[in-house]
Protein backbone atom coordinates (compact mmCIF):
# COMPACT_ATOMS: atom_id res chain seq x y z
CA UNK A 1 0.00 0.00 0.00
CA UNK A 2 1.31 3.40 -0.92
CA UNK A 3 1.09 6.69 0.90
CA UNK A 4 -1.46 9.00 -0.65
CA UNK A 5 -3.59 12.09 -0.01
CA UNK A 6 -6.11 9.98 1.93
CA UNK A 7 -3.37 9.14 4.42
CA UNK A 8 -2.54 12.84 4.77
CA UNK A 9 -6.19 13.61 5.51
CA UNK A 10 -6.23 10.95 8.24
CA UNK A 11 -3.08 12.46 9.74
CA UNK A 12 -4.63 15.92 9.65
CA UNK A 13 -7.70 14.66 11.53
CA UNK A 14 -5.74 13.05 14.36
CA UNK A 15 -5.63 14.92 17.65
CA UNK A 16 -2.18 16.09 18.71
CA UNK A 17 -1.56 13.32 21.25
CA UNK A 18 -2.54 10.59 18.78
CA UNK A 19 -0.29 12.03 16.09
CA UNK A 20 2.57 12.36 18.56
CA UNK A 21 2.08 8.72 19.55
CA UNK A 22 2.03 7.53 15.91
CA UNK A 23 5.18 9.42 14.96
CA UNK A 24 6.95 8.38 18.15
CA UNK A 25 6.07 4.70 17.68
CA UNK A 26 7.20 4.66 14.06
CA UNK A 27 10.41 6.54 14.86
CA UNK A 28 11.17 4.10 17.68
CA UNK A 29 10.43 1.19 15.33
CA UNK A 30 13.02 2.63 12.96
CA UNK A 31 15.56 2.56 15.79
CA UNK A 32 15.51 6.27 16.62
CA UNK A 33 16.06 7.28 20.24
CA UNK A 34 12.80 8.65 21.73
CA UNK A 35 14.74 11.29 23.67
CA UNK A 36 16.23 12.55 20.43
CA UNK A 37 12.88 12.68 18.60
CA UNK A 38 10.86 14.23 21.45
CA UNK A 39 11.88 17.85 20.71
CA UNK A 40 10.67 17.45 17.13
CA UNK A 41 7.25 16.32 18.36
CA UNK A 42 6.58 19.41 20.46
CA UNK A 43 4.75 21.43 17.79
CA UNK A 44 2.03 19.25 16.29
CA UNK A 45 0.51 22.27 14.54
CA UNK A 46 3.72 22.75 12.58
CA UNK A 47 3.85 19.03 11.74
CA UNK A 48 0.24 19.05 10.51
CA UNK A 49 0.94 22.18 8.45
CA UNK A 50 3.96 20.50 6.87
CA UNK A 51 2.03 17.30 6.19
CA UNK A 52 -0.80 19.25 4.55
CA UNK A 53 1.66 20.74 2.06
CA UNK A 54 3.19 17.44 0.94
CA UNK A 55 2.79 16.44 -2.70
CA UNK A 56 2.49 12.89 -4.01
CA UNK A 57 6.11 13.19 -5.11
CA UNK A 58 7.06 14.07 -1.51
CA UNK A 59 5.11 11.08 -0.21
CA UNK A 60 6.82 8.76 -2.69
CA UNK A 61 10.21 10.10 -1.63
CA UNK A 62 9.39 9.61 2.06
CA UNK A 63 8.11 6.11 1.42
CA UNK A 64 11.31 5.25 -0.45
CA UNK A 65 13.42 6.66 2.37
CA UNK A 66 11.70 4.84 5.24
CA UNK A 67 11.09 1.59 3.38
CA UNK A 68 8.08 -0.63 2.88
CA UNK A 69 8.00 -2.12 6.39
CA UNK A 70 8.06 1.29 8.09
CA UNK A 71 5.49 2.63 5.62
CA UNK A 72 3.14 -0.22 6.51
CA UNK A 73 3.78 0.35 10.21
CA UNK A 74 2.98 4.06 9.84
CA UNK A 75 -0.23 3.37 7.98
CA UNK A 76 -1.30 0.70 10.48
CA UNK A 77 -0.60 3.03 13.40
CA UNK A 78 -2.62 5.83 11.80
CA UNK A 79 -5.52 3.47 11.08
CA UNK A 80 -5.56 2.31 14.73
CA UNK A 81 -5.58 5.89 15.98
CA UNK A 82 -8.35 6.91 13.57
CA UNK A 83 -10.52 4.00 14.74
CA UNK A 84 -9.75 4.84 18.37
CA UNK A 85 -11.00 8.44 18.03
Amino acid sequence: MDMDRELLEKIRLLDDESLRRVIGNVAEGMGLDPQMTAPYLADMGKIKETVAGLSQEDLDRIQGAIGEENTQNLMTQIQKEVKGN
